[in-house]
């Protein structure tokens, strides 16, 4: 601890060293010192020193400063533990830009939270007029990326005591490409008379801002669910935030297989449990999503531990159903759940 303090004050002291006044500030200073009565000059220039002072030291700093006092107030009742070490250490991209609607109604997006499994979004909603519960319902957000990409997400809010506004926590589903730092945070909005209405804050994202690297690892194991179907667990990637369990129910070809034969084949919900040093971390959402590559699912838990030493995955259930087309455009049903308490994967982390 100790090596890592001197080491951040040598840097401080680097920064200081290599810092030149600017040109404009010696001009005012030298104009203040000529309007300034003789008799006074020994406290002007006290003083004077005490502000430059202050400048060089505390002026390039502020960021540093915002560190350790955290940048995102009022969140806490709707952080995870994880993100509420990372408020306290003051990471993050505070944005600070707000949109208000045709009925008072408004939104601010004060700021993000960014790594390899997303992006967490931190805004306020208000409602001056009436009850919040009333307007935010009818409000909806979404990411939108410089190269149209639009990215869902799930979190949580917080209604204050005034019942007039929420804080939010989103975090979407994936994170922008490497190369798209141009964004937009769209929202949709009905006002209560049905009017729809739509509004964009745009925003740059700093990526030297982002909360750090991410651990990615290939899992590729899969799980038999009867005598033609398996489910693939492809890949685990743990960030500072989350840990992300993605996989396969279906390719493409199975997916126009099903359609064709009109054997189709929808599943529900599929549990895993995550274990860090044998201790079960905590899930906090899941989803399933059908595209051109066939049906997908991922399970997203918290941050993994920082002394993090093995990891271990359980495959707990999945749960499901079969509709087969019959004559005349009836369908038959059929439910799947399977049991299966199968360790499918187990590593030491080195």
């Amino acid at each position: 601890m100790a090596n890592k303090i001197h080491k951040i004050l040598q840097e401080e002291k680097d920064k200081l060293n290599q810092m030149e006044v600017p040109e404009e500030l010696e001009g005012k200073l030298l104009e203040a010192l000529e309007k300034t009565p003789k008799k006074n000059n020994k406290r002007f220039y006290k003083r004077i020193a005490i502000i430059i002072l202050i400048f060089l030291i505390i002026g390039p700093h502020i960021d540093t400063v915002a560190y350790y006092t955290g940048k995102f107030v009022g969140y806490e009742p709707v952080m995870t533990g994880t993100l509420q070490k990372l408020n306290e250490m003051g990471k993050g991209q505070s944005i600070n830009k707000s949109y208000s609607f045709s009925d008072g109604a408004s939104i601010t997006l004060d700021g993000i939270m960014l790594d390899d499994n997303g992006v967490n979004l931190f805004y306020v909603i208000k409602a001056p007029s009436e009850d919040i519960e009333e307007v935010s319902p009818r409000m909806t957000t979404q990411l939108i990326t410089g190269f149209q990409k639009r990215f869902s997400g799930g979190g949580a809010g917080e209604t204050n005591k005034e019942n007039n506004e929420q804080k939010w926590i989103i975090q979407t589903h994936g994170a922008p490409s490497i190369f798209d730092n141009k964004m937009k945070l769209g929202v949709n909005y009905t006002t209560k008379e049905g009017n729809g209405e739509y509004a964009e804050i745009p925003f740059t994202l700093d990526r030297r801002k982002a909360l750090g690297k991410s651990l990615r690892i290939r899992i590729n194991k899969e799980v038999s669910i009867d005598n033609s179907r398996n489910i693939k667990i492809k890949s685990l990637t743990a960030s500072p935030t989350t840990t992300v369990i993605k996989g396969q129910i279906q390719n493409i070809f199975q997916l126009g297989f099903d359609h064709i034969t009109n054997n189709r084949f929808y599943p529900d919900n599929i549990e895993m449990a995550l274990y860090a040093n044998g201790k079960e971390v905590p899930l906090q959402g899941s989803g399933m999503s059908t595209n051109m590559k066939g049906i997908h699912y991922e399970l997203i838990f918290d941050a993994l531990p920082e002394d993090t030493q093995e990891i271990e995955i359980t495959f707990v259930s999945f749960q499901g159903r079969y509709e087969i087309s019959k004559e005349m455009g009836s369908e038959e049903s059929s439910a799947i759940f399977k049991k299966i308490n199968k360790t499918i994967f187990k590593q030491k982390m080195n």
